[in-house]
């Protein structure tokens, strides 16, 4: 504004209102009369929310020359510039005071000013503003306060000061230094708590975050939450700045608030409102009479819990919330006739201590004789331990599953709680498609583990730290199945490439190329079978699949699943088949196979029978979801001929992959990386023609066995015995090979009934290594 800078007729500073009551007043700023006006909130074109307008693109231009008299000198270099358009129908005023926030840890105070040129829906942050940004097309919200009693003044700024790893520790006498730098920076400012402000002091580059509330750094790692309360400072001559560490206290007291609902999946939330909330909050002009019970299900840590406390902060003005933790309380909260909620969490401990029934009876009885302004919402993650009485019409009868967070989930949980981080470039986006299986509160427990970090080195975190700490942690969606699984690549299997390209094509692509796929209408390929001799890898091939894929790798035996209990069996197999849909996208290992799905009608049993049709439709199910959340079937058999052909149709198994004994190449690699470099290339040579027919694992058996002998040797008193071609030689005497022949004559046969033609170019050898 070249004149537009000073205050004129009808500016809000000397204006007054003319709004009828009731309605919103908003400045607008009026180009061809070069004045501001005021309208009111029929005028406005932008949804705001209280006074808060969200998804300001950042722009990286000038700003506009403010005069003197206009802002005070402390505060001229927090500025950001709007648009008088996106101020007017925004509310937002000239000169008002606003928190700023953007990416996860970005959050700052700032004075709002009109900007002429500035277009609608952007904001230009002032020089000294700029490096709290990363970069231009940054989405920004902006919020006003709506009372001076927002505004508290601190008597003490505690600030945690992380350094660049490379850079030396400042020492305790520059504290007093960086201190006095910060309180004569500061004095007159506003500030958030957590703000981050970078500068150079000694020499060398840090980062400081401000910290304007009471609390202890150790409370912080017990009350990481997804709450989320904005609060602006403003820094006086008696404020003080003080260095904080682990040994030194911040006390602070949060309140409580409900979190909020955009952690939850939309499909969660809309079924919540509609079937909960929303129902419960009209219960009385409901013409059929609402249920009276409500039980949320999932996966311990998805926030149960969390969604209880939401419903009764919400309904709080209607019903009494009474939160039940034992028997005892429970028989108290019933005798209450008012409207009343009755909160249960961990209903399956009710369920399974009563051993006599008692509370069964109880509660049946309670709910049975409820008045009309009385419900019952439970929680569990053992929805199996709940009594089907229960599960009735008139009892719980309305059941929701809390599932485990998505992507798009984890990438808001993380963003809320990494504000209490100093980062160093971390990809939220990126890091929350990687945490496969992570519920809220594996990401709290990382975070938690992050925040230790910090506060034990001192340093920022980056993406490489935070997936390193995120493998120390078993995601719930699979601690009773996900295995630890030693990194295997692909460079550590020799030969097989044909094969290499196959899984390749069955695991990476779907997730590299999805789009691709989905312009040409391909399915990509669900399931692999892998079969050949026994101890032939098949087993080290698909860790390295899981480990090349970065997927979640689930295993699972065959013979695990059988149990002697009638119906105990399917319903295993269902569970291993919910497992992985809960902890897509993953990798099924699934093997000895053929112990589950032997074909059907041949001297089995009506149970092994009915394994075998659970097995094939959990199979159907698990592509239910298979473009977001694609679960890998991979099986592993050495008796394919025996499983069931239903099994083998396009569509459940896709591909099969002979996995042969090794031929003389690989078997003198083998031979390289087990024994000791006393071993000359022409012994090895040796070793590779006597052991023809032999598979991987007894190759390294044998190598075993030659240093047992050796080892004997050792105790009679030779110091240096080691294994000697003599050694082996003598082992491979008595240790023939277990591969029969007519063993391979059957695995031919199977490749040739399905299309496939086993020859030495098809032959797939692993490297094995001790």
């Amino acid at each position: 504004m070249s004149n537009s800078n000073t205050p004129k007729k009808g500016t809000p500073k000397g204006s007054k209102s003319t709004t009828p009551k009731g309605k919103k007043e908003s400045w607008l700023w009026n180009d061809s009369e070069d004045e501001f006006v005021l309208s009111s909130d029929n005028d406005c074109l932008i949804k705001t929310e209280q006074s808060c307008v969200e998804n300001l693109t950042l722009v990286d231009e000038a700003g506009d020359d403010i005069p003197e008299y206009a802002i005070s000198n402390e505060l001229r270099d927090d500025v950001v510039f709007l648009s008088a358009d996106t101020m007017g129908k925004a509310g937002f005023c000239l000169g008002d005071l606003v928190y700023i926030s953007a990416s996860p840890n970005i959050s700052a105070a700032a004075i709002v000013w009109p900007k002429v040129q500035a277009r609608l829906g952007t904001i230009i942050p002032s020089n000294n503003m700029k490096p709290l940004f990363k970069e231009s097309g940054t989405s920004v919200s902006v919020t006003k306060l709506e009372s001076k009693k927002q505004v508290c003044h601190p008597k003490t700024v505690y600030a945690r000061v992380f350094r660049s790893v490379k850079a030396a520790p400042i020492t305790l006498s520059e504290e007093k230094y960086l201190c006095k730098y910060l309180q004569r920076m500061f004095t007159g400012k506003y500030l958030v708590d957590k703000q981050v402000h970078k500068t150079i002091f000694g020499g060398r580059r840090v980062q400081v975050t401000f910290h304007c509330t009471e609390s202890s750094l150790e409370e912080e790692l017990e009350q990481l939450s997804l709450s989320d309360t904005k609060r602006i400072y403003r820094v006086g001559p008696e404020t003080t700045f003080i260095i904080t560490n682990l040994s030194r206290k911040i006390h602070r007291k949060e309140d409580k608030l409900c979190i909020e609902e955009k952690y939850f999946s939309d499909s969660l939330v809309k079924k919540v409102n509609d079937e909960i909330i929303n129902y419960l909050s009209n219960w009385d002009e409901v013409l059929m009479p609402p249920p009276k019970g409500f039980i949320l299900y999932g996966q311990s840590g998805v926030g149960k819990t969390e969604i209880l406390k939401l419903i009764s902060c919400r309904l709080l003005d209607e019903f009494k919330c009474v939160w039940v933790n034992n028997v005892d309380e429970y028989k108290v909260a019933i005798v209450n006739r008012g409207p009343s909620l009755i909160l249960i969490d961990n209903f399956e401990n009710f369920c399974s201590k009563d051993t006599e029934k008692t509370f069964l009876r109880d509660f049946i009885e309670a709910i049975d004789n409820a008045p009309k302004t009385q419900f019952f919402i439970c929680a569990t993650n053992r929805l199996d331990l709940v009594d089907e009485r229960l599960r009735t019409n008139g009892r719980l009868e309305v059941e929701i599953e809390v599932p485990i967070p998505g992507t798009q989930e984890r990438g808001r949980i993380l963003a809320q709680l990494a504000q209490k981080l100093p980062l160093d470039n971390v990809r939220i986006r990126e890091l929350a498609g990687r945490l496969h299986g992570f519920v809220a509160s594996d990401i709290i427990s990382l975070m938690k583990k992050a925040t230790a970090h910090v506060f034990r080195t001192r340093s920022a975190i980056d993406n490489e730290l935070l997936m390193k700490l995120a493998k120390q942690i078993v995601p719930s969606a699979m601690k009773t199945m996900a295995v630890s699984v030693k990194p295997v690549k692909w460079r550590d299997i020799g030969g097989g490439e044909r094969m290499k390209r196959s899984l390749v094509q069955l695991v990476e692509w779907p997730l590299k190329y999805a789009a691709e796929m989905k312009k040409l209408k391909i399915d990509p390929p669900r399931g692999v079978l892998l079969y050949g001799p026994p101890g032939c890898s098949k087993t080290m091939i698909a860790k390295a699949l899981a480990t090349e894929s970065s997927l979640k790798f689930l295993t699972i035996k065959g013979a695990e699943l059988i149990s002697k209990y009638v119906g105990d069996s399917e319903k295993a197999i269902r569970n291993v088949f919910q497992k992985a849909r809960q902890s897509a996208p993953a990798i099924l290992f699934f093997d000895e196979i053929d112990a589950v799905a032997v074909t059907r009608g041949e001297q089995n049993s009506v149970v092994t029978d009915r394994m075998i049709t659970t097995l094939l439709t959990e199979l159907d199910g698990i592509t239910d979801d298979a473009d977001n959340n694609p679960v890998i079937l991979v099986a592993a058999t050495n008796r394919p001929h025996m499983i069931d052909s239903a099994l083998l149709r396009p569509g459940r198994i896709d591909r099969f992959e002979y996995v042969s004994l090794p031929n003389k190449d690989t078997r003198r690699d083998i031979f390289k990386k087990i024994l000791p470099s006393s071993f000359e290339n022409e012994d090895l040579d040796i070793l590779a023609d006597r052991t023809s027919g032999y598979s991987g694992a007894e190759i390294v058996s044998i190598k075993q066995e030659a240093a047992l002998v050796a080892m004997e040797r050792m105790i009679k008193g030779d110091v240096g015995a080691t294994v000697t071609v003599e050694d082996i030689e003598g082992v491979l005497e008595r240790l023939k090979p277990r591969t029969k022949q007519c063993d391979l004559d059957l695995f031919r046969d199977f490749a040739t009934a399905h299309g496939q033609t086993i020859s030495d170019e098809h032959y797939f050898i692993a490297v094995y290594c001790i």
